[in-house]
């Protein structure tokens, strides 16, 4: 179990008549268990099979996607937010049965109907997500950043095609991650728009009627102002340049 002796005596010592020793274990870890149990005839012991929420796609879109618990509860992003649409309901059903349990009379061909099926679909596209979360890596190891996000959105519908963060984490071992990795920033976090305001400064000069879009400027590559310069980027400049 990799458990320390102190903390797996500490389990077994507890007042109670149920305790959780480990949950939701590989198949691999609970045959090895269950044979050493076997082998040295422990009593007290057995085994609940129990369900688990599997991430095929481990990283990706890991801070939109979110994960569940060991309770089947969602407990990050679109898992806690949706939790009550994805998990469905608990159907009760009255029947007469036999003492051993089996039903009876009319009960044997009582109908079991369940819930209707309730999906969630995005409109994140997974090979876009892909090449995304590729390019936010490799923009990362070029420029030493601590951090990153990216969004690809359709501008018409408003859609989001893909939303990639770092850090991230793998949502099947997010016991492992910290709060760092779980933080969707592309969402939390504030940032300046950056080149992306030009056209709207540009559009209202425009509507104000003393510029046009033959209006001639000329670019130096540097603007000074509170005692600093602010380079272009590149540290070149483009000269005269129409609006």
């Amino acid at each position: 179990l990799k458990m320390k002796q102190g903390q797996l005596k500490s389990e077994l010592s507890a007042d109670t008549r149920f305790v959780w020793i480990r949950r939701v274990m590989d198949k691999d870890v609970s045959d090895q268990l269950e044979a050493v149990i076997k082998e040295n005839h422990l009593t007290g012991f057995g085994f609940v099979e129990e369900s688990r929420r599997y991430y095929p796609n481990g990283p990706l879109l890991a801070q939109v996607l979110g994960f569940v618990g060991n309770d089947d509860k969602g407990l990050d992003g679109l898992e806690m937010a949706l939790n009550k649409e994805i998990k469905g309901a608990v159907i009760r059903q009255r029947l007469l049965t036999d003492r051993k349990g089996n039903p009876v009379l009319q009960s044997v061909s009582a109908p079991y109907i369940p819930e209707k099926e309730r999906s969630v679909y995005l409109t994140i596209d997974e090979n876009i997500q892909f090449f995304a979360e590729r390019a936010l890596d490799q923009a990362i190891k070029d420029t030493q950043a601590g951090g990153g996000s990216i969004i690809v959105m359709d501008p018409k519908p408003g859609e989001h095609l893909a939303m990639a963060n770092r850090p991230t984490y793998d949502p099947n071992l997010f016991s492992h991650a910290t709060e760092a990795q779980f933080k969707d920033r592309a969402v939390t976090d504030i940032y300046e728009p950056g080149s992306t305001f030009k056209p709207i400064i540009a559009s209202a000069a425009l509507s104000s009627g003393k510029y046009t879009t033959e209006t001639v400027f000329h670019d130096p590559g540097v603007v000074r102002g509170s005692g600093r310069e602010i380079n272009i980027w590149e540290e070149s400049s483009y000269g005269d340049v129409k609006m």
